[in-house]
């Protein structure tokens, strides 16, 4: 771990000084810039950008400066057990994968933009699209992010399972990227990214010699006989993108309800399987199908019943009418719904509109309790799916505080508890990232989100007790 000093220029937000790790096995590099290195600010990289992401590393290995040996830094590598290592004063350059990973950071430009050019009326507003992909021994992935004109963010990933090289996984994120702004009809688009290599061919600045990466050069043409702008809404990565927001494509819905009832398992899992494409419209769906799964059971799978055929309809009924997703907009708290049913779980994150008065949802979630889950209390069954919702919805609350609702403050179970377990802490450490706040469900009026409040009184919900359990 090192610090590179005094970025000339500065960034934009004025930090001038950046923070890197590399794990010596991977190669991974994680790098966070910051105003002033101070020592409380690399207590917070280690656990947010490390420990939280990766778990705990065996050894850290620094120089000898003061900010990363200070008494708060030590204290951190104690509590959670980790080696602290300095480089040697006679070889101060022992730590030569990172200064080879500094090197190549000081050498690009941490934002390198190319502009797709296209005669617009709305040039001087594009679309912006960032993407970045990785290639390691854990795999191949890559995501990309579109944000349109008003702020909106629209987020797609994927995982490759096929080899390749980091280029080629830089290549495949940016190609996810454009596929998903031209599906979407933007007419003029802004594309940043981390690689100078594929931001300097993609300009011609670079002659493009590895014949791995040739195909994709030839790949990334637009052709504008094949592109329509000006419309107000277009299929992306699946989905309906409007001003009115996110729909479910109204050709995925007719295929589900035109299925007759499943005989076989293997009819079973087609279903499921084309409702979990759809899972962020549908509120409480763990629930709702709870008869439809326990015919997957390896032991006593059971046969289709009536109760399998009314959980069949009602999913049919809802699709009807499903609901509108909103994308989550800047400088707006988003507000958490959670509730715990006897084996499963379910949350709605939801936002105001432009009125303030008004909540529409931005993503379902439901799960399944394990068997070692279902064994918890109900207090800490709601922290399992707070810490289970966050590093699902990670893109979304990560950077938003989130009002939390539910029957119970997990947050204050969680961090007050003086002493804690290993599940507790393990939670602890995931949540310690984000900003939620917990507010009582009457704090919030108006609440527009009725289908998922609704399900919340179910019949077979576990009695709650206000009292820390294991506590005198």
């Amino acid at each position: 771990m090192d610090v590179i000093r005094l970025i000339t220029p500065k960034a934009s937000n004025g930090h001038g000084f950046i923070l890197v790790a590399i794990d010596y096995f991977t190669k991974w590099v994680e790098a966070v810039s910051y105003f002033n290195v101070r020592q409380n600010a690399v207590c917070r990289f280690i656990q947010r950008e490390i420990i939280c992401r990766y778990g705990l590393p065996k050894r850290i290995i620094t120089n000898n400066v003061s900010n990363l040996n200070s008494a708060m830094v030590n204290e951190v590598c104690v509590k959670f057990k980790i080696k602290h290592h300095n480089s040697t004063t006679y070889r101060l350059k022992m730590n030569g994968a990172v200064e080879a990973a500094n090197k190549n950071i000081k050498k690009i430009d941490l934002m390198a933009v190319l502009h797709i050019e296209e005669v617009s009326p709305n040039e001087l507003n594009p679309w912006k699209v960032y993407f970045d992909g990785a290639s390691n021994a854990l795999g191949h992935g890559i995501g990309a992010v579109l944000i349109s004109p008003n702020g909106k963010y629209y987020p797609a990933t994927a995982r490759l399972n096929f080899n390749c090289t980091n280029n080629m996984a830089e290549y495949e994120a940016l190609v996810l990227g454009l596929q998903a702004a031209i599906d979407i009809k933007a007419d003029a688009i802004d594309v940043y990214g981390d690689s100078a290599l594929v931001i300097c061919q993609m300009k011609g600045e670079w002659e493009t010699r590895d014949p791995k990466l040739v195909p994709y050069k030839k790949l990334l043409k637009l052709n504008p006989a094949k592109c329509t702008f000006g419309v107000t809404s277009g299929k992306l990565l699946g989905f309906i993108v409007s001003e009115k927001g996110i729909e479910v494509d109204p050709d995925k819905i007719r295929a589900i309800q035109e299925l007759p009832p499943p005989k076989t398992q293997k009819e079973v899992r087609g279903f499921l399987g084309r409702l979990n494409y759809i899972a962020r419209f549908i509120s409480q769906l763990t629930c709702k199908c709870d008869p439809i799964f326990k015919l997957l059971r390896k032991r006593d799978p059971g046969e289709w019943n009536e109760e399998c055929q009314i959980a069949f309809d009602k999913i049919k009924e809802y699709l009807t009418n499903p609901p509108v997703l909103m994308p989550p907009t800047v400088e707006k708290p988003l507000i958490l719904y959670l509730t715990v049913n006897r084996n499963s779980m379910g949350c709605v994150l939801g936002q105001h509109d432009e009125t303030g008065k008004k909540e529409r949802a931005v993503y379902y979630l439901s799960k399944k309790f394990m068997e070692y889950e279902s064994k918890y209390s109900a207090l800490e069954k709601m922290c399992c799916e707070l810490a289970w919702t966050a590093q699902r919805l990670r893109q979304y609350m990560l950077y938003h505080t989130t009002w939390l609702v539910a029957k119970l403050d997990p947050i204050k179970y969680i961090f007050e508890k003086p002493c804690l377990s290993g599940r507790i802490a393990r939670w602890q450490m995931l949540l310690s990232e984000y900003d939620i706040v917990y507010v009582s469900q009457k704090s919030i009026k108006g609440s527009a989100i009725a289908d998922f409040l609704a399900d919340r009184a179910n019949e077979d919900y576990e009695s709650v007790s206000f009292d820390f359990p294991d506590e005198d």
